[in-house]
């Protein structure tokens, strides 16, 4: 699963093919497709393999949130941040 999430992530979904995917991890056409009926249900679970890795590296800062509403503060908070300085950057390339 890593080697086709790594594949779609540097060349993206048109761009990887399942025998490319076969290259990169060593396994044979009838195991993958033993796994997979087709290049979709790959891409279906490589979106829950990718979800679970953001979800695993976020858990100690998720467990720190007392509630929803706190998570949905501590977002907003970061969308701000971010929009400050790309506000600020952009003032810079324009000045």
């Amino acid at each position: 699963m890593s080697a086709a999430a790594d594949l779609i992530y540097e060349h993206g979904v048109e761009r990887t093919s399942l025998d490319d995917v076969m290259a990169a991890s060593g396994v044979s056409k009838s195991q993958l497709y033993h796994y997979f009926a087709d290049k979709d249900a790959l891409v279906l679970e490589v979106i829950a393999f990718q979800t679970g890795r953001v979800l695993d590296s976020q858990k100690p800062h998720l467990g720190a949130l007392d509630s929803f509403r706190a998570g949905g503060t501590r977002l907003s908070g970061s969308v701000e941040t971010r929009k400050t300085r790309a506000a600020h950057w952009d003032r810079s390339l324009t000045s």
